[in-house]
């Protein structure tokens, strides 16, 4: 990844930039072909783009209209003997969040101090938009921006210093596991236990438990997780509620009396679960006291464009080679993802396989996400008022019917017999309801 990037012909300039990144060890591109700055920001990844507007022969506002069209993570930014020319004020409206004063970049000394916190202020952004795990090798990631994801990970932060049971719930694909393998990660003297109900068999979960924890009789500390805690095996329930009790697990004969933490994770409200008899009473109302909910993507959509550099970085090879246009991005954000974070990272792997090099549109993604996308809402949007009152309304009804139910079941956690008590009527009519308006 180059870190700066300058479109100028002035060789005063140059000779600074060069001289002020050179200084401080960072990469950089100078470069004054219009032709040639095309094909550089679509084959390099860059931090900061810069660009002189003062000099009409480089065809900067045109090369910042081209950038808009692209979703590159670069800053861009422009320097311009004068801040209130005409050119200028375009360039911000073209999306230039960034200003180097004129006199800065003719003077070398200035340009050094300012290149240098442009590259502090960018390490700092990331920091902030990925969160890193404190594990020296394989460290772990949670890609995010949302204020309700930064509260989670500091609470975490704090949880994994005692010995407080956890239970985090959300749907499938948000990424439970992941937020409590970070939270595991977090206490780097502990050892780590995990049981995931999902492909242990319930009559082995009691079994691969003791053998686990049998495996680790001379650590002091030890952090347990369950995934999917309703689907724990009825006896194994038992055992837990037990031990948080009184502070022995017993396993068929075997005793644990060292203090561990039990970090649960769940798709279904504990409540509901213990009614419908998935999970213990007393473990429900214990493992309650401290819930964490991770938020559908759709509700931190914000992060979507994070997850897709993040995606690129991390899972493509010469990811340099590919990039999604701004369209893409837009068309993706407006896209519901019922199956969040894991069902993006397929959809993006499937358009990567199709697509392996150069930019990738709107007309790439799946249809799926296309039909329910911005294209499908803006066209309804659009047309309400070119058909008569009595159709246009039935359109909106028939919107507001399946937005309604659709949030309605989700509250309820997919559960029919609550949502249709919430919606005041009875189960049979709810039901027909979700079929007349295809609620999936």
């Amino acid at each position: 990844m180059k870190e700066f990037l300058f479109v100028t012909k002035n060789e005063l300039i140059e000779k600074n930039v060069a001289s002020a990144c050179t200084a401080h060890d960072f990469t950089f591109l100078v470069e004054h072909d219009f032709d040639r700055v095309l094909s550089l920001i679509e084959s390099e990844k860059i931090k900061y783009i810069f660009i002189d507007i003062d000099d009409e022969s480089l065809r900067g506002l045109q090369l910042l209209e081209w950038i808009q069209t692209r979703f590159r993570g670069s800053h861009i930014g422009v320097f311009s003997q004068k801040s209130y020319k005409p050119d200028y004020v375009k360039a911000l409206r073209l999306g230039a969040t960034e200003r180097l004063p004129y006199d800065a970049v003719m003077d070398e000394d200035r340009l050094r101090f300012l290149l240098s916190d442009f590259s502090r202020t960018y390490a700092l952004e990331q920091q902030l938009l990925c969160y890193t795990s404190p594990r020296k090798q394989d460290p772990l990631y949670w890609v995010g921006a949302d204020p309700s994801i930064r509260f989670l990970i500091e609470k975490i932060k704090i949880l994994s210093q005692t010995y407080q049971p956890v239970f985090i719930k959300g749907q499938k694909g948000v990424g439970k596991k992941h937020l409590a393998t970070i939270m595991g990660a977090e206490n780097t003297l502990r050892s780590l236990v995990v049981v995931d109900a999902e492909t242990i068999p319930d009559y082995e979960q009691k079994v691969f438990l003791k053998d686990q924890l049998d495996a680790l009789e001379g650590s002091i500390d030890c952090t347990v997780f369950l995934y999917e805690v309703t689907q724990l095996h009825p006896e194994l329930q038992e055992a837990i509620a037990e031990y948080l009790k009184d502070g022995v697990l017993s396993l068929d004969g075997y005793v644990y009396k060292k203090p561990l933490q039990l970090v649960t994770t769940s798709t279904h409200n504990l409540f509901h679960a213990a009614e419908q008899g998935f999970i213990r009473e007393d473990l429900s109302f214990i493992l309650s006291r401290c819930q964490l909910t991770v938020p559908p993507l759709k509700k931190r959509i914000s992060d979507l464009p994070l997850l897709v550099q993040y995606f690129l970085d991390h899972h493509k090879e010469s990811s340099e080679q590919v990039y999604f246009s701004q369209d893409s991005i837009t068309a993706m954000s407006h896209y519901a993802w019922p199956g969040n974070v894991k069902e993006l990272f397929e959809a993006l792997k499937q358009i990567l396989e199709e697509n392996p090099l150069g930019m990738i549109t709107s007309r790439a993604l799946p249809h799926r996400i296309l039909q329910k996308s911005f294209y499908t809402t803006s066209s309804m949007e659009e047309g309400l008022t070119d058909v008569n009152y009595n159709e246009a309304k039935k359109r909106v009804v028939n919107q507001f019917n399946h937005d309604y139910i659709k949030e309605l079941l989700e509250k309820a956690d997919d559960n029919l017999t609550v949502a249709a008590e919430r919606a005041g009527m009875d189960r049979s009519n709810f039901k027909k309801i979700i079929k007349k308006y295809g609620v999936k």
